[in-house]
């Protein structure tokens, strides 16, 4: 709603379906979604990624963080854009200003039903997910759609720079602008260059200076 985006995000299929519990069934669908960003090419290992939750099953190094019952109700619509008070007192929110993860997601659950760490590895290691991020090269499969990356390629250069468009930037901003595009849509090279309608050798020189 923020940014307009409403329209564009209906238009994305949704399939719900429910997780068997007979063959492993939570086990198989645990480690697909724990291996989204494995596929994305944006880690190498589910507890690589910061904004997911591979690293809380058989760690027991806990991150540190405020307590929101510890904060102003000021400072908690601030921290959390809403004016809804309805989280837990005891929830945390860590260094980079987010919940932490460890409050909603039932870790004790996910040990128990992998039981070990290793029997958990084979089931990342084995999931759909890693076995067509290694038969499928990286050209070939994108993350995110051309559409998907255009539609919020203003407001990002908005964002970042003050400016409307990529062809506002200049080249610092540019080469800035492809390193988030790197990071945050996993778009290679060729992904690049379409959608900054640059040239395929303008866009591997500037990704060579990120």
């Amino acid at each position: 709603s923020k940014y307009g985006a409403k329209e564009f995000l209906r238009r994305n299929p949704v399939d719900i379906r429910e997780v068997s519990s007979s063959n492993e069934g939570f086990e198989m669908a645990i480690a697909y979604s724990q291996m989204n960003p494995v596929a994305a090419n944006i880690c190498m290992h589910p507890t690589q990624y910061a904004w997911g939750t591979g690293h809380l099953f058989f760690n027991g190094i806990r991150r540190k963080g405020v307590r929101l019952g510890d904060l102003s109700k000021r400072a908690c619509i601030r921290l959390l854009h809403s004016t809804l008070d309805v989280l837990p007192s005891h929830w945390m929110v860590g260094e980079e200003g987010y919940i932490l993860p460890e409050f909603y997601v039932d870790i004790d659950f996910v040990e128990r039903l992998y039981r070990t760490p290793k029997r958990m590895n084979y089931f990342l290691v084995n999931s759909s997910k890693a076995k067509r991020r290694l038969a499928t090269s990286e050209d070939a499969q994108p993350a995110f759609r051309d559409q998907s990356i255009l539609a919020v390629l203003p407001d990002l250069c908005r964002s970042l720079f003050q400016r409307s468009s990529f062809k506002d930037l200049n080249t610092e901003q540019q080469v800035e602008l492809l390193r988030q595009l790197r990071f945050r849509f996993c778009a290679n090279v060729h992904q690049v260059a379409r959608v900054t309608d640059l040239t395929y050798e303008k866009a591997a020189q500037l990704l060579d200076d990120v």
